[in-house]
């Protein structure tokens, strides 16, 4: 996962990805903090098909922190259907379902989950899906908001989101 406190004028996120395929998936919020790193922690399952991830727990040191999960699938060995039907765990809610090569069978997919904490402390969740996936892998991240006035809540507002995928 990477971020960046932007300046507000950006329009487009640029990569120039390596000699190995990449996919991104990418998110824009209004109301972090200057310095917004909080917590993250992963979890990954290789070469096993499943239809779930492992929970992965983070802890936040303050209240109000924005926590995403990220849920990356791949199977690009056996053609499979999309895996459909998103869950998480603890009240994460899915704001996301991003599909790479749909027409293929061979599929890349992300599963991207949100939670507003409510106070500093621990948080867990894990996704499932329907379809079988070989490769499971997930990031837990949670992300300080910016100091407001009560007027303003809530802190977080998702300006725009969507996936970008290159193969």
């Amino acid at each position: 996962m990477f971020y960046k406190v932007a300046a507000g004028t950006e329009s487009t996120v640029s990569l120039t990805f390596g000699s190995t395929a990449a996919i991104l998936t990418a998110a824009s919020y209004t109301g972090t903090a200057a310095v917004p790193f909080d917590a993250s922690n992963t979890s990954s399952i290789v070469q096993v098909h499943g239809t779930t991830t492992t929970s992965t727990s983070v802890t936040t040191t303050a209240a109000g922190d924005l926590i995403v999960a990220v849920a990356t699938l791949y199977d690009f060995q056996t053609p499979v259907g999309a895996p459909t039907s998103p869950s998480w765990t603890n009240s994460f809610v899915n704001t996301l379902d991003s599909d790479v090569n749909p027409n293929t069978g061979l599929h890349g997919h992300t599963f991207y989950g949100e939670l507003i904490a409510g106070a500093a402390g621990a948080y867990s969740t894990s996704c499932s899906w329907t379809t079988q996936m070989e490769e499971r892998q997930q990031l837990i991240a949670a992300f300080k908001a910016a100091a407001v006035s009560a007027a303003a809540s809530p802190p977080f507002r998702r300006s725009r989101m969507g996936a970008l995928i290159q193969l």
